[in-house]
């Protein structure tokens, strides 16, 4: 059985990602340009594309402390 933690990104499921983390976060954490994100929605993303939902997360926490300090 698989680790629902560490999932292939389809493109159904990337787009609840995006939707909850944004296009911004999403691209940061899989180390591309947003702009290439939104390409994916439309043609999925290359096999390879696999996520931890903790990386997300984590991207967020640090944002939320960030603003909360600044």
């Amino acid at each position: 059985m698989s680790d629902p933690m560490n999932a292939p990104v389809a493109g159904g499921f990337l787009a609840v990602v995006i939707e909850l983390y944004g296009v911004d976060i999403v691209a940061d954490v899989l180390h591309v340009d947003a702009a290439q994100v939104a390409a994916w929605l439309e043609t999925g993303p290359p096999l390879w594309t696999y996520i931890r939902i903790s990386e997300f997360e984590d991207k967020v926490e640090r944002a939320s402390k960030d603003v909360r300090q600044a």
